[in-house]
């Protein structure tokens, strides 16, 4: 796990309202490929 998502998450901001852009992205990029696996048939 990225250290800036677990600490941002400990102090209750997270990581989609964050400014680390790098991050959001991955996060975005993590969630499209999780919702295209789990609306495969």
């Amino acid at each position: 796990m990225v250290q800036s998502i677990r600490e941002g998450g400990d102090i209750g901001i997270p990581v989609m309202v964050s400014d680390d852009e790098l991050s959001k992205k991955a996060f975005r990029d993590l969630a499209k490929e999780v919702e295209q696996r789990a609306t495969k048939s």
